[in-house]
């Protein structure tokens, strides 16, 4: 046997017990074989009715047998042909068979088992064949031998193989005594199973159910055995009474079996001392369920029970379920809960049973829901089965279950670059649209979809010093593959090569494109070969004007290094003498104990020519602030001629300084293009001396604008870019970068906890570029949509709008190669003021990040962000560095995909100062880091991105 769902269409094997329940009737009920999804409350037209009492309905190889007290059966409202008692109904068509075993008196329970149908009543005879009771007639209506002498009425019957039990009201079989139930084998001998069931006149057995090897009684006794079983008991097939115990307070009309659920219905109003009003379940151990559907009316009776998936149907004599209104027959769940079933039948119902989908209902009524339909009707399943072919879907899909005479709408949804081909509705074809409506549902339906297949394009692109092969546009059919080879140029490698703008695969040669059903992108972007990171530039510094200035050096090598530090000022180069650094370490650099007060630039390097890092932290108190601010800033590896700034702003109460350091022994010419948010670029131009830093108001050059900033020289030279707002209450500091890129990212962003947080864009082309921001949450990736911005402009993007109390990372990407930056406020509206810190974005992950200032002492809270824009979670190292070495804290965290996480540097323990350095241990994956730090209660802040390596 199979049970089909209620919601899912799934079909599952039913265990051996449930099967045993399941394929045989009690008293007038069957349990079904499938479970219906959506039964109709209109019964089908047109059926077939009789002219009197259906006491039981079987079913078995498309027939659907009837039992009861009527004498003709036909169309409802047609001519009639005469079956006493008994007939059967062809299922397909819904007429009666010539199967006629013409029974005398009333028949209370079939049973089908293989070509037999045994049949129980008040007959004295089948055929004008004696049988007392009992009889046995194949499914031609042909009468077996099969006679059990039997001595009153049998109203109930179950079948286990050769074995068939019996119940009712009878004191005999075969002139033994069996006191209301017994067991005849299929030759018509009587069986030792005794259950000796009360005594008297009035006690009955009406329903029996059989699980494994137990047989559930149900009726008006309260003996069995000679012990207490008040109207139902369990007695196993060997005649041993089982302790399962219901102990009702009135009689049990119907019983239905679905696992460990043994579900009762009746005349009762208790069990087990606990109110249930005329249906309750008792699982098989004997302990009450909380299903309690509360039946009433006038003269209350469950008469039948049918379990179908996870419902419960009932039939009876009742008005109400739970309070709504339910005429004689209602459908509640498996919890309870009242259905939208409604047949609202006019009088008792005594039989329930379903045959597949269709659910067939016999009793004493004669209309059901207004329309006629006397002692007998059936309830069918009508489905509409939706099928899709690939490369797309129809919704609702499979074989749904529809109420007669409603509409049903389907929906078509095709793959990406894929269409609907035809529709076909019963095999005919309706065109080529995106959905279609049923309406008037009198018969079920079949509707197929088909999808046609359309083709993809595959981009390429390589960055400067490499390339990738093919390296034109690639047009290819769903399905198929596609390879693309990547290659770096001497003397550089592969850094990362990223699908679709998010998927980094890291420094493969080649990618395969397998089975191809989207468009997609593949970017190849290259590095100089690694090489140590030994020198680094600082373009700002300085301890006068009020500010103190310390630089950072980290030395994230096993072994001990020493550093050269020298200041350029506007008197030429000061030596700043040579710091060592322990393994795995960290120094602090006081520029002030050998400058005094002065304007500087700085350059550290180590002699050994092992990779260090670098950065410079400032901090003032700006005229009547109520709080001091700092910035801070990594410092860069080398000059260059091109560089570009997106952050810079000379309105909104900011000043905006531009600084360019010249390490070079003879001057440098720059062309300085402010690229203004809303207007047209303007140029002018700078002469930088020799081995000197110049310092650059935005405000002389443009006036109060908002504007990204891109420096050309002659020769290599340093900028960065410092602002500074509300008379110096808070600042910011940030270098710039030496090359657009088709993404940008940015490891550090909150819009909660009073942060406001802005991401600029710069887009240093001639023409148009389309601009995609990604924020990646705590919760995964949050796309804001795409814009357009003119060749050589700015975008300012305030992130609070359009991703409020959030922390998240960012990556930024162009149709044309950008540049990202992001600024963070805070404050603002408090004692402390408005504080803010800045930092530019990186162009690509990488594996290591070096950070080489970091602090838990004096008020300080240091925190590390780490940005993963990997389509797969990562494993990253994080390593707290201290002055001396010693005491270092490393540990394993998992950031998940397209996420970001925070590291307190408090939290595990560190007190004073440490530099950080965070690890991608994920092969093939590279990640992004910043570091942020804050003080005086947040009243100030600085944050920067670090040093990296692959």
């Amino acid at each position: 046997m199979i049970k089909r769902g209620k919601e899912t269409g799934a079909i599952s094997l039913v265990p051996a017990a449930a099967l045993l329940a399941a394929a045989v009737f009690i008293g007038s009920m069957l349990v079904p074989t499938v479970a219906i999804a959506d039964t109709s409350s209109t019964p089908t037209t047109p059926t077939y009715v009789t002219n009197g009492n259906v006491y039981a309905i079987a079913s078995s190889g498309g027939i659907t047998y009837i039992g009861g007290a009527f004498n003709q059966v036909g169309p409802a409202g047609g001519s009639m042909e005469t079956r006493n008692r008994l007939a059967a109904i062809d299922e397909s068509t819904g007429a009666v068979t010539s199967w006629n075993p013409d029974a005398n008196g009333a028949v209370n329970a079939l049973a089908v088992s293989g070509n037999y149908v045994y049949i129980g009543g008040a007959f004295a005879s089948i055929q004008s064949t004696t049988r007392n009771y009992a009889a046995c007639v194949d499914t031609s209506g042909a009468l077996q031998g099969w006679n059990p002498i039997i001595s009153n009425d049998v109203r109930a019957l179950v079948i286990d193989g050769t074995n068939i039990y019996m119940g009712g009201d009878f004191a005999t079989v075969n002139s033994n005594t069996r006191n209301r139930a017994a067991c005849v084998d299929t030759s018509g001998a009587l069986q030792g199973w005794d259950p000796n069931v009360g005594s008297g006149s009035g006690t009955n057995v009406y329903a029996l159910a059989l699980s494994g090897t137990n047989v559930y009684l149900g009726g008006d006794f309260t003996s069995v055995q000679s012990t207490t079983r008040n109207y139902a008991a369990c007695v196993d097939t060997s005649g041993a009474l089982q302790g399962w115990n219901p102990n009702t307070n009135g009689e049990v009309r119907a019983l239905a079996i679905d696992g460990t659920n043994v579900y009762l219905g009746g005349y009762f109003t208790s069990v087990q001392s606990t109110t249930r009003n005329y249906a309750a379940c008792v699982d098989t151990s004997g302990a009450l369920q909380d299903w309690n559907p509360d039946v009433s009316g006038t003269g209350t009776v469950v008469h039948a029970l049918a379990v179908s998936g996870t419902n419960v149907y009932m039939g009876g004599a009742f008005s109400a379920i739970g309070g709504t209104s339910r005429n004689n027959a209602a459908c509640v769940d498996t919890s309870a809960a009242l259905q939208v079933w409604d047949p609202n039948v006019s009088w008792t119902v005594r039989a329930l049973s379903f045959s597949g989908t269709t659910l067939y209902v016999g009793g004493l009524f004669y209309t059901i829901g207004g329309a006629s339909r006397p002692y007998f009707a059936q309830f069918d399943d009508l489905t509409i089965t939706a099928n899709a072919g690939p490369n797309g879907s129809v919704s609702p899909s499979g074989t749904i279950s529809v109420n007669y005479g409603t509409d049903k709408t389907f929906t078509f949804t095709h793959a990406a670059n894929y269409h609907v081909a035809d529709v076909k509705v019963d095999n005919v074809s309706v065109g080529t649209p995106d959905h279609y409506d049923f309406t008037n549902v009198t018969a079920s339906h079949t509707i197929d979809v088909r999808f046609a297949i359309d083709t993809f394009t595959l981009t390429p692109s390589a960055g400067p010093n490499g390339t990738i092969f093919p390296d034109t546009v690639q047009t290819v059919n769903y399905g198929t593959d596609k390879t693309f080879n990547i290659a770096a140029n001497d003397h550089y490698q592969i850094a990362d090569v990223v699908v679709d703008g998010t998927t980094h695969l890291g420094s493969v040669s080649s990618h395969t494109f397998n089975n191809v059903t989207a468009n997609h992108t593949i970017t190849a972007n290259f590095t100089q070969d690694q090489q140590p990171t030994p020198t680094w530039f600082l373009a700002e510094g300085t301890t006068a004007w009020g500010y103190e200035c310390y630089i950072s050096i980290e030395n994230p090598n096993d072994e001990a290094v020493s550093a050269t530090v020298t200041y350029m000022t506007d008197a030429g180069a000061v030596p700043g003498g040579d710091i060592d650094l322990p393994a795995m370490s960290q120094a602090t650099v006081n520029p002030a104990s050998i400058l005094g007060e002065k304007d500087f630039s700085t350059k550290v390097e180590c002699k050994e020519g092992k990779t260090i890092a670098v950065d410079r932290t400032m901090t003032w108190t700006g005229e009547g602030a109520p709080s001091p601010d700092g910035h801070c800033s990594i410092g860069v590896t080398g000059a260059d001629t091109t560089w570009y700034l997106a952050e810079g702003s000379s309105a909104w109460g900011f000043e905006c300084w531009l600084l360019i350091q010249n390490p070079n022994a003879q001057e440098a010419t720059a062309q300085v293009t402010y690229m203004i948010e809303g207007a047209d670029p303007v140029t002018v131009q700078k002469k930088i001396p020799a081995q000197s830093r110049k310092t650059y108001n935005m405000a002389d050059d443009i006036g109060a604008k908002d504007a990204s900033i891109k420096v050309d020289a002659d020769i290599p030279v340093i900028p960065e870019r410092a602002m500074y707002k509300n008379n110096s209450r808070s600042g910011h500091d940030s270098i710039g970068t030496t090359a657009a890129a088709p993404s940008y990212y940015l490891a550090e962003g909150t819009t909660d906890w009073g942060f406001t947080t802005y991401v600029l864009v710069q887009n240093p082309n001639a023409g148009d570029a389309e601009v995609t921001v990604t924020y990646m949450t705590s919760s995964g990736a949050v796309p804001q949509g795409s814009f357009t911005m003119p060749g050589n402009s700015r975008k300012t993007i305030r992130v609070n709008d359009v991703l409020p109390a959030s922390d998240f990372s960012t990556q930024v990407t162009g149709s044309q190669p950008i540049i990202a930056e992001r600024a963070m406020y805070w404050g603002e509206g408090t004692t402390l003021g408005e504080a803010s810190h800045d930092s530019i974005g990186l162009s690509a992950p990488h594996t290591t990040f070096y950070l080489p200032d970091g602090e838990t002492s004096n008020g300080r809270e240091t925190y590390t962000l780490v940005q993963n824009p990997n389509q797969v979670d990562v494993t990253v190292e994080v390593s707290y560095l201290t002055p001396d070495g010693t005491g270092n804290v490393v540990f394993t965290e998992t950031v998940g995909a397209n996420s970001r996480k925070t590291f307190n540097m408090g939290d595990k323990g560190i007190s004073g100062r440490a530099a950080v350095m965070v690890t991608c241990k994920t092969a093939g994956a590279r990640i992004m880091v910043e570091r942020a730090m804050y003080w005086n209660s947040r009243g100030a802040g600085t944050d920067t991105i670090g040093g990296y390596s692959d």
